[in-house]
């Protein structure tokens, strides 16, 4: 399969009816947030969206109805220690560091580590304020040596 053909696959079109019926759909939720999504297939009983498809549903009608495309991608609940440590910012090298150190929790499955979602987040997420907070003490600093400086 080229990869024209899985773009394809995995592209649906909205017609411009779709469109104003999702802004149709979306003024409504506005109206009244407490939003619940059934579904019928071949006119069987409805049954409901779980809260988590609910969200998506809703962000991906959101962004339709501006007239803009939602890109909706499956997210793994772990991701491989290359991934995670694209994710973070950092080299697997470091990563593998840092899990040996226990600084990021990690899991194995056979030989190999894995590191949760949420565990890679909040780490990216501690590292980013680390950063700003050492970024802001390094201001402070230049600013008082200007100080002293009289510059």
């Amino acid at each position: 399969m080229t990869a024209v053909e899985l773009l394809e696959r995995a592209t649906v079109k909205a017609p411009l009816a779709a469109v104003k019926e999702a802004e149709r759909i979306m003024q409504s939720a506005e109206r009244e947030p407490d939003i619940s999504i059934q579904l019928s297939v071949n006119g069987a009983a409805a049954k409901q969206i779980g809260e988590e498809l609910q969200k998506v549903i809703t962000d991906a009608l959101r962004i339709i109805s501006k007239g803009e495309t939602p890109k909706i991608i499956a997210e793994p609940a772990d991701l491989t220690t290359t991934v995670a440590a694209k994710r973070i910012g950092v080299s697997r090298p470091v990563l593998m560091k840092l899990i040996r150190e226990g600084e990021i929790k990690s899991h194995k499955v056979g030989s190999h580590h894995r590191i949760s979602v949420a565990e890679a987040d909040a780490f990216r997420s501690k590292m980013l304020q680390q950063r700003a907070a050492e970024q802001r003490a390094a201001f402070e600093r230049l600013r008082n040596l200007e100080s002293e400086l009289d510059l």
